[in-house]
């Protein structure tokens, strides 16, 4: 089979496991990221977002968060003014993305198995490569809107990296070395875990390509150096982090590394089992006595060191490469470093994925007489794409809306105070008022501190008319953080009430210093003046 029919078929696959996706509606964090952000989205407005971080701050001008991907908005900006408002178009384009990166990981995986195996180089390459396009663990980074970082970022690094790997004379074009640099400093400017390609492409530059590593390694630091200036000295965003009220945020560092088993396994069991498939993971693991450590810890030894002893047996810088790969862009999700919103997620795997893919790949030519046997191994392998692509289409339809994403992931995770407090929102959409009480009350019981839930357990009490104990939480809600909802709830619950004084206080001594630029709140403020002077 010729180059352009394997590039074909991964690019219609990868449109048809996920092409019931495509009237899926906007769901989690796509409420805040596009939804509530579509004033932000108007052409002339892409240099400010390149001053601002991702999500919606309430402040009426501004964006909000820690994350800093001026790309990603830039690419919700360009979808929404040729598509329209409608998720179909951004579903469209996150395809084609994934698409795109798939294709680019079968160019990748020929270039580098080539030398391994000339003969079985291209279908290998494009088994590989149609496994990452249809696997289910990438429903997260596919599916999900607000997580279109994951593929955009992994395309811009593997064009970098094909760049580079057809590159066959020593020295790098101008226009070659530009081209890198500038690939790289998309890749940041999409996400900040791109960073992790640096050590990558540095150990591929050592093990097969030494004589270009100063020159390499420099440009790659050329384009980091332009994405820190963009970023602290030009646009001035800090890298302000914040305190993460989930589990493992609040755990402390034993506790993350006794999770550390624990999250292992979950990335290799997602991988080589994707049965099991849900959002908001917050599993925390305590004692050493928890059968889930035990159980962890030996599973995942097992699997590193009958890998460690492949590596040692075949001696394949080829293998020990994509090993590398795959643990170096794990390390930041792991919760080791630096603890992070939940324990676990599926679109982490993304990026890691396609080291792990590659060193199943090297295992796969080490096989005895693998080239009799070929034929034999890839039908079993079609078979596992196939199985692997039914199931992607199937967890597509979880993703349909909120109400059935969390409707379904909940029933794996009831402990997660954040899928409890969204399933509860749904409910409140569909004026299932008690429904939605009790996830409310269960989310604020699971994290007392959440700003969120507290205000939404409020909504709900207000909607009951039980409204002393929507006051409280709504007031709840306004001491433990910035939510901008709870400002305006409560501003809006004192006028109901009738107590015209006290919020016009609340909102000129506090609500309107916090969001100056809030217009719901600037309305009600110049109701009661209006009001007054009457």
């Amino acid at each position: 089979m010729n180059i352009k029919k394997y590039v074909l078929l991964l690019v219609l696959v990868g449109f048809l496991v996920y092409a019931n996706s495509l009237g899926n509606s906007f769901v989690w964090d796509d409420e805040e990221m596009v939804v509530k952000n579509a004033p932000f989205f108007q052409l002339e407005n892409i240099p400010s977002l390149f001053t601002q971080a991702t999500f919606y701050s309430g402040g009426g001008s501004s964006l909000s968060g820690w994350f800093y991907r001026p790309l990603v908005m830039t690419s919700f900006l360009l979808n929404k003014i040729v598509f329209g408002p409608y998720p179909l178009g951004f579903h469209l384009v996150q395809i084609a993305f994934h698409s795109t990166s798939s294709v680019l990981v079968f160019f990748v995986f020929r270039e580098l198995f080539f030398s391994e195996n000339k003969k079985l180089s291209n279908p290998l390459s494009f088994i590989l490569a149609l496994i990452f396009a249809v696997h289910p663990a990438n429903v997260e980074s596919v599916a999900y809107i607000a997580s279109v970082a994951e593929p955009l970022y992994t395309l811009f690094l593997l064009l970098l990296f094909w760049q580079i790997l057809k590159q066959k004379k020593f020295t790098l074009t101008r226009n070659k070395s530009l081209l890198i640099i500038l690939l790289f400093l998309l890749a940041l400017l999409t996400k900040e875990g791109a960073l992790v390609f640096l050590p990558i492409l540095f150990l591929y530059i050592f093990l097969f390509q030494k004589k270009r590593l100063s020159s390499v390694i420099n440009l790659l630091l050329t384009g980091l150096l332009g994405y820190l200036f963009i970023r602290f000295a030009f646009f001035g965003i800090q890298m302000e982090r914040p305190a993460f009220l989930a589990p493992i945020g609040q755990a402390s560092f034993g506790e993350r590394l006794l999770t550390l088993p624990f999250i292992l396994l979950s990335f290799l069991k997602t991988f080589f089992f994707p049965k099991i498939l849900s959002i908001s993971q917050h599993t925390v693991i305590r004692q050493v006595q928890d059968p889930s450590f035990s159980l962890s810890l030996i599973v995942v030894a097992l699997f590193f060191l009958s890998s460690l002893l492949f590596l040692f047996k075949k001696r394949s810088r080829l293998a020990l490469f994509f090993f590398v790969w795959f643990i170096v862009s794990l390390a930041p999700v792991v919760n080791v470093a630096m603890a992070l919103d939940m324990t676990f997620a599926e679109r982490w795997l993304y990026f890691p994925m396609i080291g792990l893919l590659g060193f199943l790949g090297t295992v796969i030519l080490s096989v005895p007489k693998i080239n009799k046997a070929s034929q034999s191994i890839f039908i079993i392998f079609l078979g596992v794409a196939a199985l692997l692509g039914v199931r992607t289409m199937i967890r597509n339809r979880d993703w349909k809306s909120g109400f059935s994403l969390y409707s379904h992931d909940i029933k794996i995770h009831p402990e997660s105070f954040d899928l409890q407090n969204n399933l509860g929102v749904e409910l409140f959409r569909r004026d299932e008022k008690e429904k939605a009480l009790f996830h409310f009350v269960k989310s604020v019981e699971l994290q007392p501190k959440w700003t969120i839930s507290n205000n939404n357990l409020g909504a709900v009490y207000e909607s009951l008319e039980e409204l002393e104990k929507a006051e409280n939480y709504y007031k709840k809600s306004v001491e433990l953080g910035d939510y901008y909802l709870a400002y305006e709830n409560y501003s809006l619950l004192l006028v109901k009430q009738e107590r015209y004084q006290e919020a016009e206080d609340f909102l000129k001594n506090k609500a309107l210093k916090k969001f100056p630029k809030n217009q719901k709140l600037l309305q009600i403020y110049y109701f009661l003046l209006d009001k007054e002077a009457l």
